[in-house]
């Protein structure tokens, strides 16, 4: 039996130097393209209005005139773009021949042509621009054969990524693993804030993590850089996701061809080898020849999320001499919660001391982490703003944090149900 990998395309992903953006489409074929002569066809067809998606995101971004967060490309068809190195030239309309394919993707096809129902659909695209299209790969099972569904999703760049965006593709990776029978999901994403945005979804997947694979997976350079990563990235994140080992481990980033957990993964250069990291821990895995290799001991599963995360919550980085009011600045602004990000061993100033207790004592809870990346409780004195009522977070980034809270405050919020929840996570 084939296994179905759901593709979720974000617009911002693998773009091009223009400042366009590149479909789904065009992001597979330039996949199986890696180290190929020529790419399969993807053609795209129409797609009706899709619910349980990105409420916020407006339908009509297609064929936009502004040039709102780069989207100015976004046409009605996406057809594919004659000046797109990596084998998108091959998208033509007619089938172009195909050689042996690397990275395990030589069973991968395309299901869902013009479907009707696209349940738990990202309010992602009008017109032609959802590319769900057919093709003739032949599906063999015992060379473990891959039907991969394509889903284009419109989404801020990954610099300017919005919380309720992150929240929505968390819950479209939920739906599809958790009820659509889905094997594995891949998510491209903006590199900037894949961290942030693979971490909740591993945190808002609850027991869905246990049906599939959930991978996260983004490029430095864009679609049409003769060095793009963004092709090799994308085609390992597909076999990833398509291999059973992966089921039950939680959400994981595959760039540069490692797989890291998301809780764990972190940003610590812009290009490179080694931009990725998952210190002091290791890689839980590796991609190479079209196969995974499991490597690491992955972390403990979150705990069930309790509710919708919250979307308005607020992340201060403290610094020398600053003030208690830009704290309940946030909070006058709605924030239902606050991350600070310390220094060394969870520290924060003695100034916020007073400004943490009246938070928490207004039930809005103060998560405290550490720019150093603390890993384990601090030793007194420490810490010190524990004993005002703040929930110290040692392990966890500040984006980390942030992303935690948010789940933590999904049902009934408030300090008792944040304390709780990051005391079982």
């Amino acid at each position: 039996m084939s296994r179905r990998v759901l593709l979720l395309a974000t617009k911002d992903t693998i773009a091009y130097r223009t400042g366009s953006v590149a479909t789904g489409a065009e992001l597979l074929a330039a996949a199986r393209a890696t180290d190929t002569d020529a790419a399969r066809e993807v053609e795209a067809s129409p797609r009706p209005d899709a619910p349980h998606g990105l409420d916020a995101i407006s339908e009509t971004d297609s064929a936009r005139g502004d040039t709102t967060h780069g989207l100015d490309a976004i046409s009605g068809t996406d057809s594919a773009r004659g000046d797109a190195p990596h084998g998108l030239d091959a998208i033509s309309e007619t089938d172009s021949a195909r050689g042996d394919a690397p990275h395990g993707l030589d069973a991968i096809s395309e299901t869902g042509s013009a479907r009707g129902d696209t349940t738990h659909g990202l309010d992602s695209t009008s017109g032609t621009d959802a590319a769900r299209g057919t093709d003739a790969y032949p599906e063999d099972d015992s060379a473990g054969g891959v039907d991969v569904v394509v889903e284009d999703v419109l989404a801020e760049p990954g610099w300017d990524a919005s919380p309720a965006t992150m929240a929505a593709t968390a819950r479209r990776v939920r739906a599809a693993l958790g009820e659509e029978g889905f094997h594995g999901v891949v998510v491209t994403h903006g590199a900037d804030t894949i961290e942030e945005a693979a971490y909740l979804t591993d945190l808002v997947a609850g027991a869905a993590a246990a049906l599939g694979a959930i991978v996260y997976t983004a490029a430095l350079l864009p679609l049409d850089d003769p060095d793009s990563d963004g092709p090799g990235n994308l085609a390992a994140a597909l076999t990833a996701a398509a291999d059973p080992a992966l089921t039950g481990l939680g959400a994981v980033a595959c760039l540069g061809g490692e797989l890291h957990a998301a809780r764990w993964v972190r940003q610590a250069a812009t290009s490179g080898p080694g931009a990725f990291t998952s210190a002091p821990y290791a890689p839980l895995g590796h991609v190479t020849g079209g196969r995974i290799t499991l490597t690491g001991t992955p972390p403990l599963r979150p705990p069930s999320p309790p509710g919708e995360p919250e979307t308005n919550v607020a992340l201060i980085r403290v610094y020398p001499g600053i003030e208690p009011t830009l704290l309940t600045a946030a909070t006058d602004a709605g924030a239902r919660g606050i991350v600070l990000e310390g220094t060394g061993a969870l520290n924060v100033p003695v100034s916020l001391l007073a400004a943490i207790t009246d938070l928490v004592a207004w039930d809005i809870p103060v998560v405290i982490t550490s720019r150093a990346h603390a890993t384990a409780p601090p030793r007194p004195p420490d810490g010190l703003a524990a004993s005002v009522g703040a929930i110290l977070a040692p392990g966890l980034t500040a984006g980390k944090a942030l992303a935690a809270l948010m789940v933590a405050l999904g049902a009934e919020g408030g300090v008792a149900a944040a304390r709780d929840y990051f005391a079982r996570g």
